[in-house]
């Protein structure tokens, strides 16, 4: 069946939306239809078709309505596009999409949480490093010294591979 915001006899201009565009608009549509209490039990088609009305001009409606579907079906790649087109189809319920959205804002805030910490607490830098196992370096006339070539003290000495990378 042929979703209601999708009935329409006659040929349309395709609005040409961009994957910017679809996904504004897509935006404003699940954030509208979240809010109102009143249409929340609202099929998402028949919900569609309300939200277009409050968006367009009645004669822009069914150009704006293909132009959606169509970028949705071209974009439908991005898994926003992807939920809503099922959505529109009846084959998704919202809550998939709502758990979705739920999931990648839950997960932006611990990415920001983890980037915090990361400027709280610096790495040490490439030098730092450096400084520090050539600073280990057993010392001429240290405890360290006569052990045979092959021991951990052989790699801090001038010349080793370990102290030559850095």
């Amino acid at each position: 069946a042929t979703p209601a915001f999708l009935r329409h006899e006659g040929v349309l201009q395709n609005m040409q939306f961009t994957l910017a565009d679809t996904l504004d608009l897509v935006k404003q549509f699940w954030a509208a239809k979240v809010c109102d209490a009143v249409h929340e039990a609202t099929a998402t088609a028949d919900y569609m078709t309300l939200f277009l009305s409050k968006k367009y001009e009645n004669a822009q409606i069914p150009a704006a309505a293909y132009s959606l579907w169509d970028s949705l079906h071209e974009h439908s790649s991005d898994v926003v596009c992807l939920f809503t087109r099922e959505a529109l189809l009846g084959t998704v319920e919202d809550a998939v999409y709502m758990h979705y959205m739920h999931t990648v804002r839950r997960l932006r805030e611990k990415e920001a949480n983890l980037d915090a910490v990361k400027e709280a607490v610096p790495f040490l830098q490439q030098d730092s490093i450096r400084a520090f196992e050539c600073s280990m370096r057993p010392q001429e006339g240290g405890e360290n010294e006569g052990h045979g070539s092959g021991t951990s003290a052989d790699l801090f000495r001038d010349g080793s591979p370990l102290c030559d990378a850095l």
